[in-house]
């Protein structure tokens, strides 16, 4: 149970000062204003981080704007949990750095509700090795595309604690927290994906691109009521959602204006969790489960919304299902 102390984070506290206050727990509410942010923040569990309208922005070269409390030796979903960030906007100022906004690795019962992610260079929010996650009302505005190889880069990534991947500071590809651990139960629900006032519609909004090694699959997935605005290119075909190594995902009452819908695929190649990059093997990256219903496509520039391929082996993805869907102007 969170504490219900309330400690209050004032404008004029430095990076220091704010940490400090973050280490109390409980509710750690920020007073309104614009602040600075120039060193990654840290979220002990039991924290209900209240940004109250206050405005983060990036200021460097950060690994995230917040982070949940890990060390390099954190398997499973035994890092810092227990964490509710909410009311607030973080910004990425559409540069610095080719890192997240917020993160969250080998956690777990985690809310983020009423948060704006805008103008990112990478990932807004990083879902990595945790169970128990939902995304409620947020808005994932602006992605600054600086080269056409960083397309494929999602708003939201669901991905597997591996080094090739997301790098915590201190550690090394030996580092116990390197386990291969995916995600489970990530629910994403009545959440926005846009441009900004000064950066452009995103080219991918969720989903993974990178597969594990062996038999592992981010389970239990729902993506239901938001709205999808992707950047339109006919030349960079581009999916709004990319699935590989999942199980039992439902992606429900959805909108969507898109490059294509979705991709359901695996890879030639994995990585092992320590980084290293490998022949795939058979099965690795098969989906089984993938459910697409009451869904609405807008636009379609692509002349296949979803494309399924496979390129790990023999096996096959499986359960793969669409129905009650409508389609406006497919392309």
């Amino acid at each position: 149970m969170i504490p219900a102390k309330v400690t209050v984070i004032n404008i004029k506290d430095n990076m220091s000062k704010i940490q400090s206050k973050l280490n109390n727990k409980g509710i750690v509410q920020f007073t309104p204003g614009i602040y600075k942010i120039t060193k990654q923040l840290i979220i002990p569990s039991d924290t209900i981080v209240d940004l109250n309208s206050a405005i983060l922005q990036r200021k460097g070269n950060l690994q995230s704007v917040f982070l949940n409390k890990v060390t390099t030796k954190t398997t499973k979903y035994s890092g810092a949990g227990n964490i509710t960030i909410k009311n607030g906007t973080l910004e990425g100022m559409g540069g610095y750095s080719y890192d997240n906004l917020l993160t969250f690795f080998h956690s777990h019962d985690v809310i983020i509700e009423n948060v704006t992610f805008k103008d990112t260079l990478c990932h807004a929010l990083e879902i990595n090795s945790s169970e128990g996650v939902h995304v409620h009302n947020c808005n994932f505005l602006g992605y600054n595309l600086k080269d056409i190889e960083s397309a494929y880069k999602e708003m939201i990534q669901i991905d597997h604690a591996g080094y090739s991947g997301f790098v915590l500071s201190g550690s090394t590809k030996k580092s116990k927290c390197y386990d291969g651990t995916c995600c489970e139960n990530i629910r994403i629900s009545n959440c926005l994906f846009s441009k900004s006032n000064y950066r452009d519609y995103p080219y991918a909004c969720i989903g993974e691109h990178s597969q594990l090694s062996g038999n592992h699959k981010h389970k239990n997935i729902m993506i239901h009521n938001n709205v999808f605005n992707c950047k339109l290119n006919a030349e960079l075909v581009q999916a709004c959602l990319s699935f590989t190594a999942m199980e039992n995902v439902d992606i429900c009452n959805n909108s969507f204006v898109c490059n294509r819908v979705a991709r359901i695929y695996s890879k030639n190649y994995s990585y092992l969790p320590s980084g290293e990059k490998v022949e795939a093997k058979s099965g690795d990256g098969i989906c089984n489960g993938i459910h697409f219903r009451d869904n609405t496509i807008h636009e379609c520039t692509s002349k296949t919304a979803f494309q399924i391929y496979n390129k790990s082996g023999k096996a096959n993805h499986k359960n793969i299902q669409k129905g009650g869907n409508n389609y406006d102007n497919p392309g």
